[in-house]
């Protein structure tokens, strides 16, 4: 039988938001691997968002052309990183 603390584990959470309230996308590393996206809310929370590794890229662009109040101002920046800078350099 399977416990209350394994349960926990197991549970998944859903969070919807709209494209207007992304502030920012970056993407990061997960576990060593350029798999990540991390979204900045209008709202004050963020979101790690972890990808096969074809899709990440493909998502991120599409966030891009979707989130109407993207900024890439390192000054209003949520996370204080502009997002044209590439944190994954090999």
């Amino acid at each position: 039988t399977i416990t209350n603390a394994e349960l926990i584990q197991f549970r998944k959470e859903c969070s919807k938001f709209a494209y207007e309230d992304i502030k920012e996308v970056h993407k990061r590393r997960h576990i060593l691997q350029p798999i990540a996206l991390e979204l900045f809310a209008a709202d004050g929370r963020n979101y790690l968002l972890v990808f096969v590794r074809k899709e990440r890229n493909k998502i991120y662009q599409r966030l891009l052309n979707s989130a109407t109040e993207l900024t890439d101002s390192a000054i209003h920046s949520v996370s204080g990183q502009r997002r044209s800078i590439n944190i994954e350099q090999g």
